[in-house]
């Protein structure tokens, strides 16, 4: 574990799981928008 430490990995994790459920959320809204038309 003090390796993850040493390279900053949960920062990415973090990181990378922010932005996965970004993605999810954003493609979620598209496809309302689509719905509704």
């Amino acid at each position: 574990m003090d390796w993850k430490k040493y390279r900053g990995y949960h920062k990415c994790s973090l990181a990378e799981t922010a932005m996965f459920c970004y993605k999810q959320l954003l493609s979620h809204k598209l496809t309302l928008r689509d719905y509704t038309v």
